[in-house]
């Protein structure tokens, strides 16, 4: 004899199937998003000493403030989209 009649019991399992695959997606989002942002980040800045040391050498009386002006002029989702004048 069963305790628990058989459709609560799958009631139960469907509600505990959708809770914990929301709680999956939302965890892999933040998680996704999270490391997302720190390797943009970080190259970001291996991008910007990158361009300050060619800077320096090309053209020694570039200040910072130029280079950050120029790099956000070409930045596109979340990208840095290098152009070369010649």
């Amino acid at each position: 004899m069963r305790t628990v009649p058989r459709r609560l019991q799958s009631r139960t399992a469907i509600v505990i199937a959708v809770a914990f695959f929301l709680f999956l997606s939302l965890f892999f989002l933040t998680t996704y998003f999270s490391i997302r942002d720190s390797l943009l980040a970080r190259s970001d800045g291996e991008v910007r000493a990158e361009l300050e040391e060619i800077a320096s050498h090309v053209k020694p009386g570039l200040l910072t403030a130029e280079i950050s002006s120029l790099i956000a002029g070409h930045r596109r989702i979340g990208e840095s989209v290098l152009l070369f004048d010649i």
